[in-house]
């Protein structure tokens, strides 16, 4: 993929006309190359009024104001300089202030570059976009592109034979099947399309509702090709509240103009695994009027919060969608049959969402309305997914061949985290937030993503037993919705673990790339497990392997004599045989869960205390030690990976010289938070004098290919 240089360009208003621009550079590795620079600007609007139609002197005028300072020129200058020497292209992100929202309905896709040759918006090299401040704070994780599914929704309600009218506009037909024969074409190489499109012979196809039943099954993209305008609710009163409608069908495929922000509002209330990554609204005025205001306009409710930030493509990006494609004006339909498909298959090429909006308004610059789509986005990394695969050029490259024969030789020992559950119950960030909501947790909303903190606050308030029954609550609810259709009449008076077993059997039926079948069908001896499932013993069990169940006794609730004789009289794991050791607790036994940032605390008391009652089993010891370790399922910030490296897996408990030296490390990406450079710089701290192979994709991801490879 392509290695990009990231240059942020904000604009706050000042007083008056007055406006500020800053410029910040870092380079791909996150690293910040320069002092930020800053300078006034001022904007001409009258005479950007008069040359919407003349688009090069437009963006020269508006390059003009935004670049009016010798500094700020001087420093974008650098940038690409400093970019071009480390052989990287200059990704522009223009991010317009609240205090001068009335700046959204500028046309900066026609902004000239400052040697006035081009547009910047139609260079590949220079990717574009609008980027958004979201009230959604949940991390963006990204997905591997053989995962990604789309949605295709044509709507074509059958009043329009008739040529209705809105907004003053006589309303055509949309061309259904020419539509779906084109997103099928430009979306060719992801492995699931689906189509939600209006038909004679089946009315209604194409209401929100079913719109909504569809995006709640998780899809990856959404392409809606519909009409669309922003309608004001009073159309005596120009300054009135504005709204996005889009127009869909009723339920007998009558015309019906939805209010855009009832979309809005269902996205909103989605999981953010279930969102969608990408947005395609090929419908007019999907993202505004792009109109300049009004002289004395820019305190009027129209321009300051229900003017472009009112359509339905930003509002869509607020609510927490990392990438919006809308229309900021009407747009001819030839102009779409060009621009979709060099856009997607761009897209589909590389994963970069900002790059394929240069790539496709390069294809269409030739008509006069090749500025009206835009790029609305959130994902600071520009990617919609990634391929997963080792990180191999900063570290001699072992990877798969080693990983094989450490399993072969019985060297070699998997941990697995979190990951390798969220497809069930959901993350620890989504269970966190359900809580501080629930509980009105009064931290800043970052907090409200960390299980332990919000886990902390109701241990807290209300006990240090009930924050486990509340979290075991959450799993069996969970599961029992999203599985209720396997479970038996009486699921409600299982218990979890007993819930957990039918789910486990349905799955390795079901599933041949059920992670836990995989993990069980390997010749492993020692399993250690960061979860507090009984998922992996249930599918060793299946595979006739009958395995000792072990967890850590890290807190005094959990020292009996039974514990110490366990200890004391344990065997040698086999691959008959093989120990699954829960490190921080399991469900069978809910005392050892940990959880609250104090439960983290004591444990890594209770591990590095060499006189401890119950300590950790010696072949646990040696296991880490000695063999090629695979982590599986982690997130470098989680508290169980960061605990691992401080206490466990510490330099002290590692043999420096081994005979299999590589330590595997999965990581699962996401956007802009962590890079494969930072996190090899970070494990090499980890694991000193120690070599790593960073396997870059999901825990899934990993053991499809080990199993493929394997076999």
């Amino acid at each position: 993929m392509a290695d990009y240089a990231d240059l942020m360009i904000e604009v706050s208003r000042q007083a008056g006309n007055q406006y500020w621009v800053e410029l910040n550079f870092s380079q791909s590795d996150g690293q910040t190359e320069q002092t930020p620079s800053q300078g006034a600007a001022r904007f001409d609007f009258n005479a950007l009024r008069q040359l919407v139609l003349q688009p090069e002197k437009y963006g020269r005028i508006l390059k003009d104001a935004l670049f009016a300072q010798p500094d700020l020129r001087d420093f974008y200058n650098k940038c690409q300089v400093s970019a071009g020497s480390a052989r990287q292209s200059l990704r522009l992100r223009l991010l317009i202030d609240r205090s001068a929202v009335e700046l959204q309905n500028l046309r900066w896709e026609m902004l000239r570059d400052l040697e006035d040759v081009s547009f910047i918006a139609i260079d590949a090299n220079r990717p574009f976009s609008r980027f958004l401040h979201s009230s959604d704070w949940q991390r963006v994780d990204l997905r591997s592109k053989g995962e990604l599914k789309a949605l295709v929704v044509v709507a074509n309600p059958k009043d329009l034979k008739v040529g209705l009218e809105l907004d003053g506009k006589i309303l055509t037909e949309v061309d259904v099947l020419d539509e779906v024969a084109r997103a099928r074409e430009a979306l060719h190489g992801l492995p699931i399309i689906d189509v939600l499109e209006s038909t004679p012979d089946a009315p209604g196809r194409v209401t929100l509702e079913k719109i909504q039943t569809a995006l709640g099954q998780g899809y990856d993209i959404l392409y809606l090709a519909c009409h669309g305008a922003l309608l004001s609710d009073d159309p005596q009163d120009p300054n009135s509240v504005q709204r996005p409608y889009l127009v869909l069908e009723g339920e007998d495929g009558s015309y019906d103009a939805v209010d855009g922000t009832r979309l809005v509002t269902f996205v909103r209330n989605q999981p953010s695994t279930s969102r969608p990554r990408l947005v395609v609204l090929a419908s007019c005025q999907s993202g505004g009027h792009g109109q300049t205001p009004e002289e004395g306009q820019k305190e009027s409710p129209h321009s300051i919060d229900q003017g472009a930030l009112a359509a339905l493509g930003p509002r869509l990006v607020e609510a927490g969608v990392p990438a919006v494609v809308a229309m900021q004006d009407n747009i001819q339909v030839d102009t779409v049959r060009l621009f979709m498909p060099a856009f997607f298959k761009s897209l589909v090429q590389d994963g970069h969402v900002d790059k394929a909006m240069a790539v496709a308004r390069n294809a269409v610059q030739e008509h006069p309305d090749w500025w009206v789509p835009v790029l609305y986005l959130r994902l600071r990394g520009g990617l919609l997914w990634y391929e997963p695969g080792f990180e191999t050029e900063a570290t001699d490259f072992i990877g798969w061949p080693n990983i094989i024969d450490s399993i072969k030789q019985g060297f070699c020992v998997p941990i697995l985290g979190f990951g390798l559950l969220e497809h069930l119950i959901g993350s620890p960030r989504e269970i966190a937030r359900n809580w501080a909501r629930e509980a009105g947790f009064p931290l800043d909303p970052h907090s409200r993503e960390d299980l332990p903190q919000v886990a902390q606050y109701l241990s807290i308030q209300h006990g240090w037993a009930y924050v486990r029954n509340q979290l075991l609550d959450f799993i069996r609810g969970r599961l029992v919705k999203d599985f209720g259709e396997v479970l038996p009449a009486e699921a409600e008076q299982l218990k979890l673990e007993q819930v957990s077993v039918v789910i486990g059997q349905q799955r390795g039926r079901s599933d041949p790339f059920d992670p836990y079948t995989i993990l069980a069908s390997l010749p492993f001896k020692i399993y250690i497990t960061a979860n507090p499932d009984n998922l992996l013993e249930q599918a060793l069990q299946a595979n006739q392997r009958q395995p000792v169940v072990m967890y850590s006794h890290w807190n005094r609730r959990l020292i009996n004599r039974q514990a110490i004789q366990e200890i004391e009289n344990m065997t040698e794991p086999t691959k008959e045989n093989p120990l699954v050791y829960h490190l921080f607790g399991t469900i069978t036994d809910p005392r050892s869960m940990v959880v609250t940032e104090d439960d983290y605390f004591e444990y890594m008391m209770w591990v590095n205390n060499p006189a401890a009652q119950v300590p950790l089993p010696e072949p646990i010891m040696t296991a880490w030690r000695d063999n090629a370790l695979l982590f599986l399922g982690f997130q470098m910030s989680d508290w169980n990976f960061r605990v691992l490296f401080r206490s466990i897996l510490n330099e002290e408990r590692r043999e420096s010289i081994r005979d299999y030296r590589s330590v595997s490390v999965q990581l699962q990406p996401g956007d802009g938070y962590l890079l494969p450079e930072k996190a090899l710089r970070y494990l090499e701290r980890a694991f000193t004098q120690q070599k790593l192979d960073i396997y870059w994709g999901s825990g899934e991801d990993f053991l499809r290919e080990l199993k493929r490879r394997w076999h």
